[in-house]
């Protein structure tokens, strides 16, 4: 039970004062406050409030009066800080501060001569734990969620308010939480350094007044939690053999089908009906299919409705394989359960009972057993105190202990690898529980399995056995599957995992010597394990040591043979780089890293050894992790010494040096992939069905089935419905340089410009360098906003996310992007009218992979340079239709599309569009009068 924390008043019924700084920046080091709002309040009573603009001094930067409202006369006329900090002390007296990410306003506070011992409670770490599924942890973000109302976000009273009405509504969240629950989490902060403790004590003292209660481990209704994790039956054969017939794809398919009935609008689109009856076919005879399918067709509809009813009807498994979150996340939530409501609206009895579900690699679930042993531990960081009591709260109702169900920040990713399931092996489990085997068995009782091609990839790279047997194979987003199967057959080797590997041993030693003390009382065992530990903690020392050798060395190896790029120091790995006389040097410092690997490895053998006759829970845990850690060592160095001495001939090797101390990566991937996916999927499956909107170059599919390795499927090219030569005008400008050429930049940030202003933005620019990107919003940002249209760059003004987000709410903004917006970005109808593409999206020529594979032709530009780039100029080229009533522009301001020859290879890849050559002056009236026609 709690001791009672000795508060006087119950937590709702104490006086607080919420607080808020505005400030000319982020950086604590430079910036100063410009504003100071608080609220003082009892339960929702405000009892006063402080509100000063305080006089910076200096110019105040253009986005700060653009977020807040504070303009420059506002600060000019304040009061300087010291007449503030006087009244805000007295105003602040010693009430407990609650704040939104208080740290920040308490560390511009202390930078301004103002140190508070106020107990301080920050909302963010609160909502963090009793919201774990919030979508975003923003003051707005959670104020909306919550139902909060505002006026104007950014100014520091009205924050202070929304965060005064914030924490009331997440205190109420904690004292409705279970008293297990919350007794669990006290505990767990009490071990802790966590601001929240104090705050977490007195909650859960008032929650015992509830009355006692039945809980289990750590707070948890294990039973509850049993029947959540509930394992379905796998999938049986069925006794009859059906095949899907041809007229049920029409029945279903058709103007008055079972598809009409629940998709509102729905029209039978002829190009679906095709792909439906060719990915059917494939299926009932056992063949391979690559089919491209046009954006608008409907692909995904048109795979999966054969997949059910085969699967359903065979009472098998189809595998289906996306390489976006967004197209999964799409299968799962929406198409599947929709073809599934429209053959249970059919009467087809086939359908009946059909299961689905989308299955993760390990990484993504969360292990109880990690869990519980972190929860346990003696003493926490507050970041692991408040990620463990977070994954609590979460367990309350989770189904499956999917990542994905729970949002962790990118900064707290590496939290979740501490809790994450380390292994597919078999494990000791947390009373017999494992999300990780409860996804698995969901997918073995699943007629439709959802994965990624991370997923599939790596499976079958290890021999398989996380993916349940499977002989049919739908892999959509196929133009991906190249480069996903050379990182997954491949391997990376960076400083960063080396520093994990030396952090967690220290980590896992530190566990054992204070996990074994539970364990036994003899003294013999306790300095036998001590001295074992002991040097397990040099050794990660030491091992850190001769990885920074040999990453010296291998750095100044680079620098010598290579000159610096865009992309950094990158060096590709060769025969005669091997002969060099300074390799030499990287093999001796090997050698020194190999003996260091090999006796952590022994040492960890013999720790595993020690433990043996010693019974206890919370050991099994740590003895777990020894074991993970040395296959993980033992992984690590048969790559380096693969890369170092003895490399495969089908392999290509490569350096690549980042960061400030330019610390190396080696990496290395097959060089060619088709024939591996062959042997190693292609051919052991019966039926494989690759689709994209983008395979085929020029009307072809041959270079992707090349790439891959599946030259013998069947193949069909399924035009989109929509009509590209009413809607779409692809327009090409002959008189700019070359990329290469002087002038080349400037034309390009021009013929933004020009689009900009005749589109009114709405446009969304694709460039293959972020220097370029970068160059190009310099320029173009200020001339643009000061005629009302906001510019937006990828890398710089927020997560892709985030801009989409800002296009949608903008309709006259202009977005800047590279790699990853050249595909899956969805503006249909006014957000999106104009697409510029840049440059033609060439790879680097001496790229280590893309060079080792253009030696393998004969004519390396032509056969593996220019499909390729098709490829992606043909997703760039998408993201202008999305729908039937869209129309638009897209223009290419590289002049190599038009004084080329192979320039004619990238306009014949496309739709049927409306093709015009321009100069660079009609830009604006070409965009203009084409926007004008109805």
């Amino acid at each position: 039970m709690l001791a009672n924390p000795g508060d006087s008043g119950a937590v709702l019924d104490r006086v607080y004062v919420s607080l808020d700084l505005e400030t000319t920046g982020l950086d604590v080091a430079r910036d100063v406050i410009i504003q100071v709002g608080a609220v003082k309040f009892r339960g929702p009573e405000v009892l006063d409030t402080f509100d000063h603009l305080v006089n910076p001094y200096r110019l105040l930067p253009n986005f700060i009066t653009q977020l807040t409202g504070i303009t420059q006369s506002d600060v000019d006329g304040a009061a300087p800080w010291p007449e503030v900090a006087e009244p805000l002390l007295a105003f602040l007296a010693d009430y407990p501060l609650v704040g939104h990410s208080i740290s920040f306003d308490l560390a511009m506070l202390s930078r301004a001569a103002l140190n508070l011992t106020n107990a301080k409670y920050d909302t963010h770490d609160l909502a963090t734990v009793f919201m774990p599924k919030a979508t975003e942890y923003s003051l707005t973000g959670l104020a909306q969620a919550l139902g909060i109302s505002f006026k104007k976000a950014h100014r520091a009273l009205e924050d202070a308010t929304i965060c005064h009405q914030l924490f009331l509504a997440l205190l109420k969240r904690a004292l409705d939480t279970e008293k297990g629950v919350l007794e669990a989490m006290s505990a767990i902060a009490d071990r802790s350094a966590w601001p929240l403790k104090s705050l977490l004590a007195q909650i859960g003292w008032e929650a015992a007044d509830r009355g006692p209660r039945s809980v289990g481990i750590l707070g948890l209704d294990m039973e509850s939690l049993r029947q959540r994790l509930s394992r379905p039956r796998p999938v049986r054969p069925t006794e009859t053999n059906p095949l899907i017939q041809k007229e049920a794809i029409e029945g279903l398919f058709g103007e008055l089908g079972a598809l009409s009935t629940v998709l509102p609008g729905y029209e039978t689109r002829r190009e679906q009906v095709r792909m439906a009856h060719a990915v059917a076919e494939s299926l009932n005879e056992g063949r391979h299919l690559m089919v491209e399918a046009g954006t608008g067709v409907g692909k995904s509809l048109a795979y999966l409705l054969p997949a059910i009813l085969y699967a359903s009807g065979k009472g098998t498994r189809v595998v289906v394989s996306t390489n976006t979150i967004n197209l999964q996340s799409q299968l799962v939530n929406k198409d599947l359960p929709l073809l599934n409501k429209a053959l249970d609206s059919s009467g087809d009895e086939p359908q009946s009972g059909l299961q689905f579900t989308l299955l993760k690699g390990k990484a993504n679930y969360l292990c109880l057993r990690r869990w519980a042993h972190l929860a346990r531990s003696g003493s926490l960081p507050s970041e692991e105190a408040r990620m463990v009591s977070k994954a609590l709260v979460w367990l309350q109702d989770t189904d499956t202990g999917d990542r994905a169900e729970i949002n962790i920040p990118r900064r707290d990713g590496y939290l979740w690898d501490k809790l994450s399931a380390v292994t597919a092996n078999e494990c000791e489990t947390l009373s017999g529980l494992c999300p990780l085997r409860t996804a698995r068995a969901r997918a073995e009782g699943s007629h439709i399995v959802v994965v990624n091609h991370a997923l599939l990839l790596s499976d079958l790279a290890t021999g398989g056995g996380v993916i349940p047997p499977y002989d049919h194979l739908i892999i959509d987003e196929a133009h991906h599957l190249e480069d996903e199967a050379s990182r997954q057959l491949g391997y990376d080797v960076s400083s960063q995992s080396v520093d994990d590997m030396a952090e967690d041993l220290v980590r896992i030693a530190q566990d054992a010597r204070s996990t074994v003390r539970l364990a036994t009382t003899n003294r013999f065992h306790l300095e036998r394990l001590a001295e074992l530990t002991d040097r397990l903690r040099g050794t990660a020392q030491r091992l850190r040591q001769t990885w920074d050798g040999l990453a010296g060395r291998v750095s100044r190896f680079v620098e010598n043979h290579q000159k610096h790029g865009d992309q950094g120091y990158q060096l590709r790995i060769t025969r005669s780089s091997r002969t060099q006389p300074d390799w030499s040097d990287i093999e001796v410092q090997w050698e020194d890293l190999n003996q260091v690997i090999v006796d952590s490895t022994h040492q960890v053998e013999r720790l595993l050894l020690a433990f043996e006759p010693l019974e206890s829970a919370p050991l099994q845990d740590v003895l777990l992790e020894l074991k993970g850690w040395k296959e993980r060592a033992e992984e690590a160095r048969s790559r380096i010494e693969d890369f170092v001495l003895h490399p495969e001939k089908e392999y290509v090797y490569w350096v690549t040096l980042s960061g400030a101390d330019a610390s190396p990566t080696l990496s290395a991937a097959p060089l060619e992939v088709g024939p591996k996916l062959h042997e190693m999927l292609f051919s052991q499956k019966k039926s494989v069905i690759l689709t994209s909107a983008t395979l085929s170059v020029e009307g072809s599919l041959d270079y992707m089935a090349k790439s891959v390795g599946l030259e013998e499927a069947d193949r069909l090219i399924v035009g989109s419905p929509f009509d590209y030569k009413t809607s779409t005008l692809v327009l090409t400008v002959s008189d700019i340089p070359e990329p290469s050429g002087s002038g080349y930049q400037q034309a390009v940030e021009d013929g933004l410009i020009k689009a900009a202003r005749a589109s009114q933005g709405n446009l969304l620019g694709l460039f293959t360098s972020n220097s370029a990107l970068q160059s190009t919003r310099r320029r173009i940002k200020p001339l643009l906003e000061a005629e009302g249209i906001p510019v937006l760059a990828q890398g710089i003004d927020g997560p892709p996310g985030q801009l989409m987000e800002a296009m949608t709410a903008s309709k006259n903004t202009v977005l800047l992007g590279t790699s990853s917006f050249w595909e899956g970005v969805d503006l249909p109808g006014d957000l999106l009218r104009v697409v510029v593409l840049a440059r033609l999206p060439f790879s680097v020529p001496t790229e280590p992979v893309f060079a080792a594979r253009s030696d393998k032709y004969d004519d390396p530009f032509n056969e593996h340079a220019v499909p390729q780039a098709v490829l992606r100029f043909r997703q760039g080229f998408g993201r202008l239709i999305r729908t039937k009533s869209d129309r638009g522009v897209v223009i290419v301001l590289d002049s190599r599309i038009v004084n080329k020859n192979y320039g004619r290879v990238f306009l014949r890849s496309l739709p049927e569009s409306r093709i015009k050559q321009a100069t660079s002056r009609e830009i604006e009236d070409e965009i203009r009068d084409w926007l004008k026609k109805p």
